[in-house]
């Protein structure tokens, strides 16, 4: 039974101590869960299915960027002829089967092309984010935080950062990493969405005897893309979950249930006070929206934790930051 008093000790231990943490991923068939999201070194499937790459990012140390049809690209984006727009209906479903269940996903892949040369094999991926947008030519990564759907955020329960040794997988167009994102965190999507990945590496530097930082290869990543399946995407999971939407006065907490149950949403501040409180009632298995707003005090800007509790068991915790 969840106890405001021990809540309240996890997020003074939390505020006390923030480091990243790092997964992993520099042997062979290594592999991660982030928030549902399946990192994988190199590639499981090993076949000949066809992946079409839509983004190109490449600069010396730290490296950003992410695909869109909008010319000038940001600067460590490159690849006229590569990064790109990407229709989220040209998408294939992967159905896979993980000791939580089976359900479907969207893969991507991770072409890096750090030097073997010295040591410089090493790379970071310190920030990785999903977003829907109605169109394909956002022009910066600042419109679009702003006017992009955020599906996914790494980073989003505490920093996370996935150490890669490309040297595992030799030559261009390799596998270096393969993600598996649930197709469930598009529910609400429009099948004339684009979907934009925001893409940041080479942040960790030098660890240890390793560099970390992108030694100037360019990273490209793909998607494995075909004929629109028969498979739509979920309007529920077969697991309840959470999600945070937008930012600002339009911040929100999408929600999926799976059945008949008692939704509890708290907002809490750094002080653990209650700042908010959402109590629904569900007949059935849905998806759902929820405001941040309301509730005793009126949230301001600042940090804040929320606890998500379904039929009166917590299924998920995390911390956001609201701007006014």
């Amino acid at each position: 039974m969840f106890r405001i008093a021990g809540f309240l000790l996890v997020l003074g231990l939390a505020l006390a101590v923030p480091p990243a943490e790092c997964a992993d991923l520099t042997t062979l068939d290594a592999t991660a869960t982030i928030q549902s999201v399946i990192f994988t070194q190199g590639d499981p499937r090993s076949g000949t299915t066809v992946y079409q790459p839509f983004l190109r990012v490449q600069a010396i140390g730290v490296e950003q960027g992410f695909n869109t049809d909008f010319r000038p690209l940001e600067p460590d984006a490159v690849g006229t002829l590569v990064t790109r727009s990407l229709p989220l209906n040209s998408l294939q479903r992967v159905l896979l089967t993980t000791p939580q269940g089976s359900d479907y996903y969207f893969e991507f892949h991770l072409d890096a092309n750090e030097s073997t040369i010295s040591g410089n094999s090493f790379l970071s991926i310190d920030q990785l984010r999903f977003y829907t947008a109605a169109e394909g030519n956002i022009a910066t990564s600042t419109a679009l935080n702003m006017t992009g759907v955020l599906r996914y955020d790494m980073d989003q329960a505490g920093e996370q950062t996935l150490l890669l040794d490309t040297a595992l997988e030799v030559g261009t167009g390799s596998v270096d990493l393969t993600i598996h994102v649930p197709t469930s965190y598009f529910s609400g999507s429009l099948d004339s969405d684009f979907l934009y990945l925001f893409f940041r590496a080479g942040d960790q530097g030098l660890v240890g005897a390793r560099n970390y930082a992108s030694s100037g290869g360019f990273e490209e990543m793909l998607a494995l893309q075909g004929p629109a399946s028969s498979v739509g995407i979920p309007s529920a999971s077969a697991h309840p979950w959470i999600r945070v939407l937008g930012g600002g006065e339009r911040a929100r907490f999408r929600c999926s249930v799976p059945g008949a149950g008692r939704v509890d949403i708290g907002l809490y501040d750094v002080q653990g006070r209650q700042v908010s409180r959402y109590e629904r009632e569900t007949a059935g298995a849905s998806v759902f929206e929820a405001s941040l707003y309301g509730g005793p005090r009126r949230a301001a800007s600042g940090i804040y934790f929320y606890r998500f509790g379904w039929n009166g068991t917590t299924r998920s915790t995390g911390k956001l930051t609201l701007l006014r």
